[in-house]
């Protein structure tokens, strides 16, 4: 079966992104993608590492008791992601805005 490189991420405030929901243990998350991802800590007091997947452009970070706690969306690196919020495709969304085109 062939890994899809192609995604569409619902993002649900306060529920999740995509198949990562807030709440999740890091276990189940890790498993939301078969693909190779880093781990990391965030800062100095962290106590548990974040899980960095560049190929979808998620950085899922965890609370003390390894929960889904926030998630940090870039650019994806090696699939093609395509994000929808509130109805909307904002997937060409930058910090200067978007175009309504």
């Amino acid at each position: 079966m062939a890994v899809s490189t192609q995604h569409h991420f619902v993002m649900e405030p306060l529920k999740g992104v995509g198949p990562v929901r807030f709440g999740m243990h890091k276990d189940e998350a890790s498993r939301a993608f078969t693909y190779v991802y880093t781990s990391f800590f965030k800062g100095p007091d962290s106590k548990v590492r974040s899980d960095h997947c560049e190929v979808v452009g998620l950085i899922i970070h965890y609370s003390d008791d390894s929960r889904v706690d926030y998630v940090e969306v870039h650019k994806a690196q090696y699939a093609t992601v395509t994000l929808e919020l509130f109805g909307r495709d904002i997937t060409k969304i930058s910090f200067a805005g978007w175009s309504s085109s």
